[in-house]
């Protein structure tokens, strides 16, 4: 499902960051694992990170829990 997303992202557009796939598809629906899958899967798309930028994903809404990442950088 991940990989498909971001597949989907990369359709419409050159380049995305897995801040953008999670918030295109509604956030982060399972927690810190669903994250994990997206940043698990990042190695089958042609991808750079950014360590000097950084990317807040909430990934528990109800408690308002984020985590701070690289930015991600995803291109076809």
């Amino acid at each position: 499902i991940l990989r498909r997303r971001i597949k989907e992202v990369l359709r419409d557009k050159s380049q995305t960051t897995i801040a953008e796939v999670i918030e295109n598809y509604g956030g982060i629906e399972k927690g810190l694992p669903e994250l994990f899958g997206y940043i698990g899967v990042v190695k089958d798309f042609k991808h750079s990170i950014s360590p000097d930028k950084k990317q807040r994903i909430e990934f528990d809404i109800e408690n308002k829990k984020s985590i701070q990442i690289p930015e991600i950088i995803l291109t076809k």
